[in-house]
């Protein structure tokens, strides 16, 4: 089989490495799939932009077939208008859930409206396909409730993070699951409803580590060969549990840029720490 590959872009360098500046939370990971697909997933923050694009246009990427918001959140979303003014989007992907909350950005959509492009909403239960890789979702559900427009925005702010878009790549023996920002109450919820189908080689590591999140429940289910902890500093008690476990924990702010390539057979995982080999 041909290879799939994943790139955990990693965001300290574009701040300035400054764990309390908010610009230091952003997600973004590149797919490139057998097929040819190019795949984003986030593109951190305003700051970071340009800069993916720049990395992504200096390993030759042409066009992002897909780019897919975890959620509508600024450290998720808001370095969109520098990558597609400068790499062409055909299609955008979010849950369709959060665009009249006062914690979202606008970014996004404003974007897609400006430079024409389309956007899909997908939910719980619905899938993708491309060949032999598909994404299935998890979360949210189709039925959730909006927040209220009166309600404050750290509630609205958390509501948000529970409607990322949860979704679980397959290709051959090898998966990887993404978790956007999630909390410990959704993280527990899937588990009761999916168990074993959450299991996957790769658990991308909720809300970037931190302690709102990544509940061991979600981690014995899960049982993933490695876990991947993007943009802030992940949290001890995080670390302790996949040390507990005996699972490598990768983190983009200690690791650099986290490549993870796959013929769906073996894994082979790179970054600045070294080259690691596991067997499906």
């Amino acid at each position: 089989m041909r290879k799939l590959k994943i790139l955990f872009l990693n965001n300290v360098p574009w701040v300035g490495g400054k764990s309390g500046s908010e610009n230091f939370h952003g997600d973004a990971t590149y797919i490139a799939l057998p097929d040819g697909t190019d795949i984003l997933i986030d593109v951190a923050t305003e700051v970071s932009g340009p800069n993916i694009a720049k990395k992504l246009i200096d390993m030759g990427v042409k066009k992002i077939d897909y780019f897919i918001a975890s959620h509508l959140h600024s450290d998720h979303i808001n370095g969109f208008e520098a990558l597609a003014e400068a790499i062409p989007v055909s299609n955008i992907i979010f849950s369709g859930y959060g665009k009249d909350s006062i914690s979202a950005s606008p970014v996004l959509l404003d974007t897609a409206e400006k430079l024409n492009i389309p956007v899909q909403e997908m939910r719980q239960g619905e899938s993708i396909s491309f060949n032999d890789v598909k994404f299935d979702v998890f979360s949210p559900a189709k039925n959730a409730p909006e927040a209220k427009p009166e309600a404050d925005k750290s509630y609205q702010s958390e509501l948000l993070n529970n409607y990322s878009l949860v979704f679980r790549l397959s290709y051959g023996k090898f998966s990887a699951l993404f978790t956007g920002d999630i909390h410990l109450n959704i993280e527990e919820s899937l588990v009761e409803q999916y168990g074993d189908a959450l299991k996957s080689t790769i658990l991308k590591i909720p809300h970037h580590g931190n302690d709102t999140s990544m509940g061991k429940t979600l981690l014995d289910c899960v049982n993933p060969k490695l876990g991947v902890s993007l943009g802030r500093t992940c949290n001890g008690i995080i670390w302790r549990k996949y040390c507990a476990a005996d699972i490598p924990l990768y983190a983009t702010y200690t690791d650099g840029d986290i490549i993870a390539e796959t013929d769906g057979t073996v894994l082979t995982v790179t970054c600045k720490k070294g080259i690691n080999e596991f067997i499906l």
